[in-house]
């Protein structure tokens, strides 16, 4: 019984409790020369305590946590958006032709297999808003 309690207390210690402001509409705006990127990470059991990398054509731009996201903006032109380790930071990824002005989003579900997909702004507002996700700046 004590390794069961020490166990579940060992998990529940990695569980990470972010606060940041919640996702509201207002912060994708986008500047005329810049393409925005908004990734995110949908609540999941599967490494939960782990932080997820994100990259932009191999350049780290994010570690989150369940449900957080963060917003970067991008130059325009067709990058890869991916997440893995940094020994191997295309291991899951998708192409975007990414347009000056524009907004894009990419989330990410794990699982087995992860799921890590690009999807309609519209989708992702709902899912963000819905999920009450956080606002997670890489630290710098």
């Amino acid at each position: 019984m004590k390794k069961l309690l020490f166990s579940i207390a060992f998990i529940l210690s990695g569980c990470a409790t972010v606060e940041g402001p919640s996702y509201s509409g207002d912060l994708v705006d986008v500047s005329s020369d810049k393409s925005k990127l908004i990734v995110y990470r949908i609540w999941s059991g599967t490494g939960a305590v782990h932080k997820a990398p994100f990259f932009v054509d191999q350049k780290l731009i994010a570690e989150l946590h369940n449900s957080t996201f963060s917003i970067v903006e991008v130059d325009p032109g067709e990058r890869i958006v991916s997440y893995g380790s940094m020994k191997d930071p295309l291991f899951r990824n998708v192409k975007i032709n990414m347009l000056a002005g524009q907004s894009y989003c990419v989330e990410l579900e794990r699982g087995f297999p992860d799921d890590f997909r690009e999807l309609p702004c519209s989708e992702a507002e709902s899912r963000l808003k819905s999920e009450d996700s956080k606002f997670f700046p890489l630290a710098k």
